[in-house]
Order: C-alpha cells, then structure tokens, then sequence
C-alpha cells in the first residue's frame, strides 16, 4: 500500500502477515488460477476452550459451522 496518504500507524506481526497473503492471492490470480486470502478466526482445539477464553479471542470463534460455511462462501461453492 503507498499512495499520497501516509500510514498513520504501525503494522505488527498479524498486519504483516496479513498483507503477504492477500499480495499471494493477487498475484496468483492474475498468473495462473483464481485465488483468495482466507481470515479463518480462533479455532480451537478443545471447543471447551472458550468458555475460559479471553473475551477478544472469544469473540473470534468460529465453530465447525462457521467454519465450513466460510471456507465454501470465500471459494464460491455457495451452501451444502
């Protein structure tokens, strides 16, 4: 990102990160076949897990449900 705006703030690890994968999938896309950067949000191992959870990593679960429906929604295979 550049531009005439300057950023007023700094990226960590996750904007980084972040950003490498959405600058793969358009440089994927334009090259050889579709592609898309996929967010997926806290998964974890133990679904009990959130229950004890932060409240801002709880707010970023997402079940098997959401999972899926997500994945099929971001590669275009619409609902099962």
């Amino acid at each position: 990102m550049g531009g005439a705006q300057e950023r007023r703030f700094t990226l960590n690890a996750y904007g980084h990160s972040k950003r490498v994968f959405e600058e793969m999938a358009a440089m994927y896309a334009q090259s050889t076949a579709p592609a898309v950067a996929l967010r997926i949000g806290w998964v974890p191992h133990d679904p009990a897990s959130v229950l004890t959870a932060e409240k801002s990593l709880a707010d970023n679960y997402w079940d098997d449900a959401r999972l899926i429906a997500e994945i099929r929604g971001a590669l275009g295979l619409g609902n099962f």
